[in-house]
Parts: C-alpha cells; structure tokens; sequence
C-alpha cells in the first residue's frame, strides 16, 4: 500500500478525478500493480499454473532440476548453423559457397530444396536447388564408400 501511495497517481486527483470511488479504484489498481512487482517469482503464475523453483522438492532427495528434461543449453542458439561432424564437413568442403549455403539453409530450416535454394538467391531455385540435392548425394555416397572397410579398390585406369 506504502509503495501504491507513493506513486505516480496522485497527481491525477486535481485533474480528472471527482469522486471517492473514483480515487478507490484507482488506488486498488495501483495497489495491485504494486503487489504483483512485489511478489517472488517462485509465487507467481503462468498459464494458470504456480512456477516452481528447480530446487522444488518431486519426493525425497529429488527435486524438479533432477526430473526436467530439457537438454537446451544457451550455446545452443549461438552454434546453430555451426557443424562439428567432420563426415559432414568433408562433403560441405567439396560444394561451392553458394551451393553450401542452400545445404546449410536446407538443413538449419524446415523448406524444400527449392525453398532453400530461393532463400540463398540462386536465379533458378527449382533447378539449382535440385542440383545441389543431387550433388550432395553423389558426393555422400562417394564418401561412405571410401569410409567402408569394404570399399572396392578401384581399377588401374580409374
């Protein structure tokens, strides 16, 4: 109530306000802004329900922090088009940057090949993202064969 008080609100009383129940309900609401800023987080709700603290006990010697299973970390969001496979890497190291990034926007992003390819700005998105689809099958394929101990060793001439 003190904090509700000390607000800004007073200063509307000579100039709009006639009535005492005017000044009650404005005061009520101002209370109750104050009251939620006021209020511990772990008090609060959200959609209906109380938020709870991680250290939150579910049953003896476990808490909510041990039951959540969230893996999300924040690095997560900053490495999101960064690939640390190095089979992947390999295959990327063989297309040209624009093809590149229509794999990486293929792979980061829920779109077609077309999409992808219009995303990067290719002229033809049909065809070019088509064509990078293609390539890195081929170029996948090649290098799973060179990775399986039972690769075929290629002919003299080849």
């Amino acid at each position: 109530m003190e904090m509700a008080l000390l607000g800004d609100w007073v200063e509307a009383l000579g100039q709009r306000l006639s009535g005492d129940a005017e000044i009650m309900e404005l005061l009520h609401w101002h209370t109750e802004r104050e009251h939620r800023c006021l209020q511990p987080l772990w008090e609060r709700k959200s959609g209906g329900r109380t938020v709870r603290l991680l250290e939150a006990p579910v049953s003896s010697e476990v808490s909510v922090r041990d039951v959540v299973s969230d893996d999300r970390r924040p690095e997560n969001g900053l490495l999101h088009g960064e690939v640390d496979e190095g089979r992947v890497l390999a295959v990327l190291a063989e297309l040209t940057p624009t093809e590149r990034a229509v794999a990486m926007a293929y792979g980061a992003q829920r779109v077609t090949w077309a999409q992808a390819a219009a995303l990067s700005g290719a002229d033809d998105p049909d065809a070019f993202g088509n064509r990078v689809r293609r390539k890195l099958r081929r170029l996948g394929l090649r290098h799973r064969a060179a990775a399986s101990p039972f690769a075929p060793v290629p002919a003299a001439g080849q």
